[in-house]
């Protein structure tokens, strides 16, 4: 088995949906903005573990499937988005601002080589 990478709650797949801030695209080798969601038991965040053994997964499976028994998880699938909606506002105007800032600093260059 190639390795694969697995919800660290359940065991599930892990489906890729981002990054949460802008520090990845700053620091891309020192970020943890990346964000994966479990369908199977609503898990969010930026951490994924990496099975290589189906007995790891056995493993892993079966103690999500003890705390669900026990009732020591909450087995109830998230709706609450990644992102604010109330903020994309705000990177709209940052992203307009620095394309404008970006766009008259190539212009002053571009005239004073002539």
């Amino acid at each position: 088995m190639k390795s694969v990478q697995v919800c660290p709650v359940c065991g599930g797949p892990l489906q890729y949906v981002g990054v949460a801030s802008l520090s990845a695209f700053f620091l891309p080798w020192f970020s943890t903005a990346q964000r994966f969601v479990c369908k199977k038991c609503g898990y969010v965040g930026s951490v994924g573990l990496n099975v290589k053994s189906k007995e790891d997964l056995r493993i892993i499976k079966k103690h999500f499937d003890e705390l669900k028994r026990t009732g020591k998880i909450d087995h109830k699938i998230s709706t609450t988005p990644i992102f604010s909606k109330k903020w994309l506002w705000f990177w709209k105007i940052v992203a307009i601002l620095f394309i404008g800032l970006f766009i008259v600093s190539v212009a002053s260059l571009i005239l004073s080589l002539f």
